[in-house]
């Protein structure tokens, strides 16, 4: 490379890592943004009741009583919703179907599909 365009590359370089700074160096508080805007939008939700979590946005409480859970745990969640409850079971809002990224355009019955779920919602 020239010292022209290798000093013109360089320069693209860190005009990128700058950009990819800017981007993430808030990285933290967006997360506890993100996690509190969730948390109250589904504050209804029986999930989070059960685990405590009435009224409360913040990280610290929702990491001391929201256990890490698998499929297999939320599997009594996710088959109440699959057969048709449409109480606020995870979400405040009904979730009116389930999808996969591997099914298009086409309701299935949800027991037979088991990763890559998106939940709709009304």
């Amino acid at each position: 490379m020239a010292p022209t365009a290798t000093a013109a590359a360089c320069e693209r370089d860190v005009e990128k890592l700058e950009f990819i700074e800017e981007m993430t160096k808030n990285f933290d508080a967006e997360q506890v943004r993100v996690l509190a805007e969730i948390l109250a939008r589904n504050n209804g939700a029986e999930y989070l009741r059960r685990h405590g979590m009435e009224g409360r946005t913040d990280r610290p409480s929702f990491k001391a009583r929201v256990p890490v859970v698998t499929y297999e745990d939320l599997h009594p969640e996710i088959d109440r919703i699959a057969n048709g409850d449409r109480s606020n079971i995870i979400s405040s809002h009904p979730i009116t179907e389930f999808l996969t990224r591997y099914v298009i355009g086409r309701l299935f019955n949800f027991n037979r599909f088991r990763s890559m779920v998106q939940l709709t919602v009304d």
